[in-house]
């Protein structure tokens, strides 16, 4: 069972390969949220079509 399937209102985790949470997605937004003040980044987006990684 997925994250999002456990708590279907709720954002769903972006993970970096290090398994932290580095921001959340939902339907229309990425949220990102600031180490040091802990203020939230919201973007909204029409889609999200997918998550890769660089190194």
């Amino acid at each position: 069972m997925s994250e999002r399937e456990k708590n279907p209102g709720e954002p769903e985790a972006i993970r970096c390969r290090c398994k932290k949470i580095v921001a959340q997605k939902n339907k229309e937004e990425i949220i990102i949220k600031c180490r040091f003040c802990k203020r939230r980044v919201v973007i909204s987006v029409r889609e999200i079509n997918g998550i890769s990684y660089t190194d």
